[in-house]
């Protein structure tokens, strides 16, 4: 059966009563969906919605602030003809930014009031996106070993093997904020695979220790992390450039007639 909406929308509307009130979710731009945000700040009170505006996304501007505007977008027809409770137009609100590495990013929003939400708030809130989706990776790929499936069979051990592996991921980053803030660095100079494989070992010892030698052993691992903190960064020596393409066949160079 063809669907007309892809399934990660669909997916997302079933857990729109999900969403609670006075929260803001963040989406990526691939839900970028009149039905399904409309939806969502319309089902409860309070409930807003950030996402990052495609390429070919077209609107009315309807203010003249330079980078903090609202706009104005039509409602597809095939939407409309979907679900014919859609407006045929819906009001944003539109926050033009710069990423770290110079791109222009717009980002729209149904936080409409500025004075209440400024803008600066708001695009600090879209850069912890991707601090989350790094957590999501440790978590898959280095704490669960990439496995496509869990080893559990039934509902409830999966709700308790999923719990364990987020305890077990906040053990590991409890233990690197604590170094860190021992040795009086940030905690991103500690690399989480390191500490992982390193407290996963160590962890296990201590599982036949007596328990009156675990706070000295403890502090002893804390000591031992953080002779493996990470050199910090340089700083960048040339400007960022974007590299030409390869060429798709080889490149004969041809000498002038003398």
């Amino acid at each position: 059966m063809r669907c007309s909406e892809p399934m990660a929308q669909l997916y997302a509307k079933s857990l729109l009563d999900r969403v609670p009130d006075h929260s803001l979710t963040v989406f990526d731009k691939g839900f970028f969906s009149a039905s399904l945000l409309l939806q969502l700040q319309t089902k409860g009170h309070e409930r807003h919605w950030l996402i990052p505006a495609k390429a070919n996304s077209t609107w009315e501007r309807l203010d003249p602030h330079p980078t903090d505007y609202r706009v104005r977008m039509k409602v597809s027809p095939q939407a409309r003809q979907a679900e014919p409770d859609l407006p045929a137009f819906w009001e944003v609100r539109a926050i033009e930014t710069t990423t770290s590495h110079g791109k222009k990013r717009i980002l729209l929003t149904s936080l409409m009031d500025r004075q209440t939400y400024p803008a600066s708030e708001i695009v600090h809130q879209y850069e912890e996106r991707w601090r989350i989706e790094t957590s999501y990776r440790e978590l898959k790929q280095e704490l669960l070993g990439s496995e496509l499936t869990l080893r559990s069979g039934t509902p409830e051990t999966v709700y308790q093997e999923v719990w364990g592996a987020l305890l077990a991921y906040n053990l590991v980053r409890l233990e690197m904020a604590e170094v860190a803030t021992e040795a009086q660095v940030e905690p991103t100079r500690l690399s989480f695979i390191t500490a992982l494989h390193y407290l996963r070992h160590e962890w296990g010892w201590m599982a036949i220790e007596a328990p009156g030698k675990i706070p000295a052993h403890l502090t002893r691992l804390r000591n031992r992390l953080a002779d493996l903190l990470l050199t910090e960064k340089r700083g960048r020596s040339c400007p960022r450039v974007v590299k030409k393409l390869p060429a798709r066949y080889p490149i004969r160079a041809v000498s002038k007639p003398k």
